[in-house]
């Protein structure tokens, strides 16, 4: 297993070198660094003070007019798929890939999938789970848009226009993540 020192250091680059696109997420980058600099365990789902990073999945068609969203079954909204890491995962990237295919059947490369955003929000208590952050580093995989099966903790999976989904969302950092897809695609 690798020294969680290492972890830290290693995501505190990524971030560091991450390029924010608007106001909000310099806070959540900065947000993140500040957690990364004192969390001794950052990818430990059960540490809910202050919380534990997250990896998502923002899944564009090839040619960037749709996106694949999930139903959360637990929040009951329209997201980009994601999750925590499981015992011994210190990748939020791998964390990413591997939660799209759990939660949609999509199969990306070991490399693909590069760091797109950074958002921090907050989990509501649930259970013996208290309010907690989600420092979620969100990935952009671009795929052959085609069938996607929902898994059973998602309510369902499908692909929307951006426009659609921009619609069915109030979520800042999504609408944030499908302008900048946009923009990519205008290059």
């Amino acid at each position: 297993m690798q020294d969680e020192n290492q972890v830290s250091i290693r995501l505190i680059e990524i971030v560091r070198q991450h390029d924010a696109q608007d106001e909000h997420e310099v806070r959540h980058r900065d947000h993140v660094l500040r957690f990364l600099s004192e969390s001794k365990r950052p990818m430990d789902r059960y540490i809910y003070e202050p919380g534990h990073i997250t990896g998502s999945a923002f899944v564009g068609s090839e040619d960037g007019k749709h996106v694949l969203l999930i139903h959360h079954a637990k929040l009951n909204r329209w997201l980009q798929p994601g999750g925590h890491a499981e015992a011994g995962e210190t990748d939020a990237r791998h964390v990413a890939r591997r939660e799209m295919e759990e939660e949609v059947g999509l199969v990306s490369g070991e490399r693909d999938g590069e760091l797109f955003d950074i958002d921090v929000h907050t989990i509501p208590a649930r259970g013996e789970q208290p309010e907690h952050f989600h420092f979620d580093m969100r990935y952009l995989f671009l795929m052959p848009r085609g069938n996607v099966t929902a898994a059973a903790e998602v309510k369902d999976a499908r692909w929307f226009e951006l426009e659609e989904a921009e619609r069915i969302t109030n979520e800042h950092g999504l609408r944030r993540m499908i302008g900048k897809l946009r923009k990519r695609m205008e290059k």
